[in-house]
C-alpha cells in the first residue's frame, strides 16, 4: 500500500478519515507497507495484507479472513464479532467464485492492450486518462488499471473478492496504480474522482442499479462514469444461461476442467477453422462471415478464462438499452451516450453535472 492511498480512501462503517495505525512490514524500496493495519477515529481497524488494505464491511471482511487468511482471523475475530451486517449470500458467493477466478486467471498478455481500447474506445480515447484521479471499480487481476496507468492516470483498482492479490502482483510496479479490496456498495472512497469505470461487473451485482448510483457518488464535480454492460442476448448464448442452472453449484476445480473442455471445443468448432479458411486462397467471405471468431487469435487460457465466467458467476443479468439510459438519467448525469459494443454489450459514458435533480439530458449513438 502506497501512504499517498491515505488521501483517498475513508472509513466503509463510519465515512472517516483513515490512518496507519500499525506497520509490521514495510518495503525497504518503494516504502509501501506490505503488512499492517489501518483504523479510523471511531476505532475500527482493518488489516493490510499482501500489501493490500481489506477495506470491507466487518461481514465480508470476517468472511475473507476466515477462509483465505486464518491467521488475521485470529487476530481479528475479537474485533469482528458481533459486528455482522447481514450481508447476502449472493455477495458472499460472488466473493468466493470472483477470487478464484481472477488469480486462476491472472496473466497478462499484450492483447490486453487492444482489449482495452476495445471496450472504452471511442467514448474514452487514451490521451483522456492522462493526470486524471481514477477508480477502476471491480478490477480484477489489474488488466485495466495497468493500461489506465500506463495512460497517465492514477488509478484506484479496487475490487470485492481476492482477486486483489493479482491485481496487486500485476500493478505492484506501478506508481500510480493503487490496490483496495472493498464493497462498490459501501465504497471505503471519498467522492474526488475524475473517472469511474466499471466494465464487466454490474451485470453479477445483485441489485445493478443500487451500484451504478454507489459509483456515481464518487465522482468529482463533472466527473465522468463509463459501465460495459452484457445486453440482451438471444439464440445460442441462451444455451449458456441453461447451463448456469448447474454449474453455478458446481465446486470452482471441476467447474475449471469443465470450462477448459468447453474451451477446446469451441476453439476446434469455430476458432481453428477460422484460422485455416484465412489462409485459403478465395475463402475470404466465408472466413469473414465464420462466427464466433474473437478468441482465435488470442491465447487458448483466454477462452479458458472466459468460459469459468460465463458459468462461474453467481448472478449475470442482461440488460436493454432503455436499462442502462435510465441508470443515467436517474443519477442525474448529463450528456450520456450509449453505444452497442459488437452487438453483446452496451458501454456507456456520462458526466457528473446536477446529480441531486435525478434527471438529465441524453444523447445515444450506435
Amino acid at each position: 500500500m502506497k501512504r499517498r492511498l491515505l488521501d483517498l480512501v475513508i472509513c466503509p462503517r463510519c465515512g472517516d478519515d483513515l490512518g496507519c495505525t500499525r506497520v509490521d512490514l514495510e518495503d525497504s524500496v518503494s516504502g509501501e507497507v506490505c503488512e499492517g493495519e489501518l483504523g479510523c477515529g471511531a476505532g475500527h481497524l482493518y488489516p493490510v495484507i499482501d500489501g493490500v488494505p481489506r477495506l470491507l464491511p466487518p461481514e465480508l471482511l470476517a468472511e475473507t479472513l476466515a477462509h483465505l487468511h486464518p491467521e488475521w482471523h485470529r487476530r481479528y475475530r475479537d474485533h469482528l464479532a458481533g459486528e455482522g451486517t447481514g450481508e447476502p449470500g449472493l455477495k458472499k458467493k460472488t466473493l468466493k467464485s470472483f477470487g478464484f477466478q481472477w488469480n486462476a486467471f491472472s496473466e497478462m498478455y499484450a492483447q490486453w492492450e487492444a482489449n482495452f481500447r476495445s471496450y472504452f474506445e471511442p467514448l474514452v480515447r487514451p490521451e483522456e486518462f492522462r493526470g486524471r484521479l481514477v477508480l477502476d471499480a471491480g478490477c480484477g487481476f489489474g488488466r485495466h488499471a495497468y493500461y489506465a496507468a500506463g495512460y497517465g492516470a492514477e488509478v484506484v483498482a479496487m475490487d470485492l473478492s481476492e482477486a486483489v492479490a493479482a491485481a496487486h502482483r500485476n500493478t505492484r510496479t506501478l506508481p500510480g496504480v493503487h490496490v483496495v479490496q472493498g464493497d462498490i456498495y459501501r465504497p471505503p472512497l471519498k467522492p474526488i474522482f475524475d473517472m469511474v469505470y466499471c466494465v464487466g461487473v454490474i451485470q453479477h451485482l445483485p441489485d445493478p442499479e443500487q451500484g451504478f448510483r454507489s459509483l456515481a457518488r464518487l465522482l468529482a464535480v463533472d466527473g465522468a462514469l463509463f459501465v460495459w454492460v452484457y445486453g440482451r442476448r438471444r439464440g445460442v448464448y441462451r444455451l449458456v444461461d441453461l447451463m448456469r442452472r448447474a454449474t453455478t453449484r458446481m465446486p470452482m476445480g471441476p467447474l475449471y476442467r469443465m470450462a477448459w473442455g468447453l474451451n477446446l471445443l469451441s476453439f476446434a468448432a469455430f476458432s481453428l477453422p477460422y484460422r485455416l479458411l484465412r489462409r485459403v486462397p478465395g475463402a475470404g467471405p466465408l472466413a469473414r462471415a465464420w462466427p464466433f471468431t474473437r478468441y482465435a487469435d488470442l491465447p487458448l487460457r483466454v477462452g479458458h478464462a472466459d468460459w469459468f465466467d460465463r458459468l462461474s458467476a453467481p448472478s449475470t443479468v442482461y440488460f436493454e438499452r432503455s436499462e442502462v439510459e435510465g441508470w443515467y438519467r436517474r443519477a442525474g448525469l448529463t450528456a450520456f451516450e450509449i453505444q452497442s459494443r459488437e452487438g453483446i454489450g452496451w458501454r456507456a459514458l456520462g458526466r457528473g453535472g446536477d446529480r441531486s435533480a435525478g434527471s438529465a439530458a441524453g444523447t445515444e449513438r450506435d
